[in-house]
């Protein structure tokens, strides 16, 4: 069985694959599986008379074209575990040359994420975001049934939707995806019954391609054939006594910078004078473009809610809208208790992750809220108002000794410097209240000091110092 989330299947032979803890031991999948307890065990030929059966954990498939400088550049090294097993697999090769290159440009990469974190922006490598957040976030609230349940019961048409038996949905954890495609795409395969159930209607699989690609990709159709194939491969292997093929429905969530425009109708990649020949495959998969949706459309759930609007927001998405609309939704999390509020961080961390520039203030906005009815204001708003009362009054005060200044020295360029510097000073320290205010917000939801860190640009000790100013009512400097 494939795993959900390294993406490849160790039913299938002929793959080239390896020990993650010893990149040097390398074999090829004879395509025999077997369960050892709790254990998937894929069968490995390393080579004459070595021919041994292999957790699937440990293993992981070896690219047709192994180049360092492509794989730091695809995201897939760049941290310091990772280190290691780079100079292991160069030292193995003996490239002692391209173990110095490795080195040097894993420094390069921590350089530019360092660099990236002091400016308040998430640590990204050559565009791709670390640990792709928007894989995670879809498969942590649609990997649940009843989360996607609630999504696709709003959106599937009412003929389709009436002819499932919903309580029956069951997710299984396997991945099709091509492994070169995982910073783009993912899928969760689910299976459910028919709400009259008969021998002629056998349960149908009910495949779920999550697509987020920057433009749409106009072969998804035949990449999507090539993983619905896969599962009835992988069907027939666990029942080779099968006499038919079991149905796929499959659906497509797309999200990305502008619209999905291809067909989606497979027989419509071939020239129109051949789209009717009996012979040639065809199928149509439903699509569900985010892009083409407001706010105002989210469906589902709370959680199936909040995956729409936050990803939205990700991809700068009608943005205002969104971020009224997960204020309420994250009231709700915060509601549930001790799962509702590890929810609720998961769903800030994403936001922090993904948004545009604006996000720290603007979360900062959206948690300082309260979940009754705004009746009480918490603390988080209530610093960040005194924040903008301070800078109007710091200003006001800097511009009347300006303008008095100007006036004993006569000079009208005196008052307009006063008062400009007045501005700007009153504007900083209003500035520094507001983010600090932001940073409170962000710690009575539970966020790391990582992740705030790397939104605000400000660290725990500076925090400290800045927040026993305040109280002293002395002034530091903001950054």
């Amino acid at each position: 069985m494939p795993n959900g989330e390294s993406g490849w299947d160790g039913n299938q032979a002929g793959q080239r694959v390896r020990l993650v803890g010893n990149p040097g031991r390398q074999g090829t999948t004879t395509g025999r599986t077997k369960q050892t307890g709790s254990f998937l065990m894929v069968e490995v030929d390393f080579g004459p008379n070595d021919r041994k059966y292999q957790r699937y954990n440990p293993l992981e498939p070896v690219d047709s074209a192994p180049d360092m400088h492509a794989l730091l550049a695809s995201g897939r090294f760049g941290g310091p575990i990772d280190l290691r097993r780079i100079l292991t697999l160069a030292k193995v090769r003996g490239h002692t040359v391209r173990t110095v290159w490795c080195c040097v440009w894993l420094t390069r990469v921590g350089v530019r994420q360092a660099s990236l974190k002091r400016r308040g922006r998430p640590a990204r490598v050559w565009g791709m975001a670390i640990h792709q957040p928007h894989d995670h976030l879809f498969k942590r609230v649609f990997g649940v049934p009843a989360e996607v349940a609630s999504f696709l019961k709003a959106w599937l048409p009412a003929s389709l939707r009436r002819s499932l038996r919903w309580s029956t949905l069951k997710r299984h954890p396997s991945s099709f995806v091509d492994s070169g495609l995982h910073g783009a795409a993912s899928d969760l395969l689910f299976e459910v019954a028919h709400a009259e159930p008969s021998a002629d209607q056998p349960p149908l699989w009910l495949y779920l391609l999550f697509e987020h690609q920057s433009t749409p990709d106009y072969w998804l159709r035949l990449r999507l054939l090539g993983y619905c194939c896969r599962i009835w491969e992988r069907d027939l292997q666990v029942d080779s006594g099968a006499r038919y093929l079991r149905p796929i429905l499959p659906l497509v969530f797309y999200q990305g910078a502008s619209g999905w425009r291809p067909s989606p109708r497979f027989a419509d990649l071939f020239p129109a004078a051949a789209r009717d020949w009996p012979w040639l495959p065809r199928f149509e998969h439903l699509l569900f473009d985010q892009t083409e949706v407001s706010p105002a459309q989210a469906a589902g759930s709370v959680r199936a809610r909040l995956l729409q609007l936050t990803m939205m927001h990700a991809f700068d998405h009608a943005t205002p809208e969104a971020r009224k609309r997960m204020r309420p939704l994250l009231d709700d999390l915060e509601r549930e208790g001790s799962i509702g509020q590890d929810d609720m961080r998961m769903f800030v961390r994403y936001i922090l992750e993904t948004g545009p520039d604006d996000t720290p203030e603007a979360l900062g906005e959206i948690l300082s809220r309260t979940a009754a009815g705004g009746e009480m204001r918490t603390s988080g708003e209530r610093l960040r108002q005194e924040g903008r009362d301070q800078m109007r009054a710091i200003a006001e005060q800097r511009h009347r000794e300006g303008r008095t200044e100007g006036q004993r020295a006569g000079r009208l360029e005196g008052q307009r410097e006063g008062r400009l510097e007045g501005q700007r000073e009153g504007r900083l320290e209003g500035q520094i209240e507001g983010r600090l205010a932001t940073i409170d917000g962000l710690l009575r939801t539970g966020v790391d000091w990582s992740v705030i860190e790397r939104a605000t640009g400000i660290d725990e000790t500076e925090y400290r110092k800045l927040t026993k100013d305040r109280r002293n009512g002395g002034s530091a400097d903001g950054r």
